[in-house]
């Protein structure tokens, strides 16, 4: 660390204007001008070694602080990515090909049936529009399950997890609702058995039919007609219908969970990625700071007696300045004619006269 000693140079320029004759007063001017500076030095001195500290103390909690936060930041990622739901993206990938068959089914369905009800051409745009508009109720009634049942659902776990009644009413409600759902389910698929067993029926009659020829077709078409029943047909089509805009709603709304979930998780690992990253090198700018604080410190607790060897040292300087200056400019003055002319008589008196 540089240490930076501030003194003055109004003294050295001083000297230096001296100029021959010096009278005493004018050397004793210039020796008080020289004691005075150097009792200057000290606050000087003292005020730029506090302000250094300051700063140094100051760039140490700056980076102290960041250092924290980025540790705090750090450790809190860690613990949500230990603590947080997991995301699968397997899940996530088989909920979206689920939830985009219900899709194709619901509008395969209405694309079959409304435009012929309608008396609209299937390839005509408005019984295309008319197909995905029942698929866009898949949206509708997922927003409505999200605001209706599942953020509720969360919110009272979140608000009453700590009375235990109450929350496990809650888990009751919802066990009841998907315990529904999976009754619902099985229902469909009973009915879609009882479908198919009377569409294989039908088919077996025609194929007879077929093989019997024209004739016996004409003959048989109405006995094929009442092999089926058509009541469960209609409550199979009916209940795969349902079955379809329920099931894909909650499919798309578990992808939209999952899909939010692994976003989460994916920013949560990019902020403890960039939180290791940074730790070092704000730990390195730390112990610098740190060690130009202690360095700082060091030198404020010794400024008494570094000023007092800064003051000796500049006075030492000035004088020996001064004393060159002087010897450069000092002229010896003329003696007055009486006293050269009694030094001459004492030079030339015998040594006993003087007793």
């Amino acid at each position: 660390m540089e240490d930076v000693i501030l003194t003055l140079n109004d003294v050295s320029r001083e000297i230096q204007k001296i100029e021959a004759p010096l009278t005493r007063s004018q050397e004793d001017r210039m020796r008080g001008l020289i004691e005075s500076s150097a009792n200057m030095l000290a606050p000087i001195n003292f005020q730029y070694w506090f302000e250094k500290l300051q700063r140094a103390m100051g760039k140490w909690r700056l980076f102290a602080a960041r250092v924290a936060e980025a540790r705090a930041r750090l450790q809190e990622a860690e613990l949500e990515l230990k603590t947080g739901k997991p995301a699968h993206l397997l899940n996530v990938i088989v909920c979206t090909v689920c939830w985009l068959v219900c899709l194709a089914g619901e509008f395969a369905f209405t694309y079959t049936t409304l435009p012929f009800i309608l008396n609209i051409e299937e390839d005509n745009i408005l019984g295309i529009a008319l197909s995905a508009l029942v698929v866009a109720m898949l949206t509708v009634l997922e927003w409505a399950l999200a605001r209706g049942l599942e953020e509720p659902y969360q919110e009272a776990r979140n608000v009453l997890g700590r009375r235990k009644p109450l929350h496990w009413l809650g888990i009751g409600i919802m066990a009841a609702f998907l315990i529904t759902l999976f009754a619902g389910n099985l229902y469909t698929v009973r009915l879609l058995a009882s479908a198919r067993q009377e569409s294989s029926a039908y088919r077996d009659c025609l194929e007879q039919m077929k093989n019997q020829g024209s004739l016996g077709a004409a003959a048989n078409s109405r006995p094929c007609s009442q092999l089926i029943d058509q009541a469960t047909v209609d409550r199979a089509i009916t209940a795969v219908s349902v079955a379809v805009v329920v099931d894909g709603s909650i499919l798309f709304l578990v992808v939209l969970a999952d899909l939010e979930n692994l976003y989460r998780r994916y920013r949560v690992k990019r902020t403890a990625a960039a939180q290791r990253r940074r730790l070092p090198d704000l730990e390195r700018t730390l112990a610098e700071a740190q060690a130009e604080t202690a360095a700082r410190q060091h030198l404020w607790d010794q400024r008494e007696v570094r000023i007092a060897a800064i003051r000796e040292g500049f006075r030492a300087r000035c004088n020996f300045e001064l004393d060159t200056r002087l010897a450069a400019v000092y002229v010896e003055p003329p003696i007055p004619e009486l006293e050269r002319l009694v030094a001459m008589a004492l030079a030339q008196a015998p040594a006993g006269r003087l007793n």
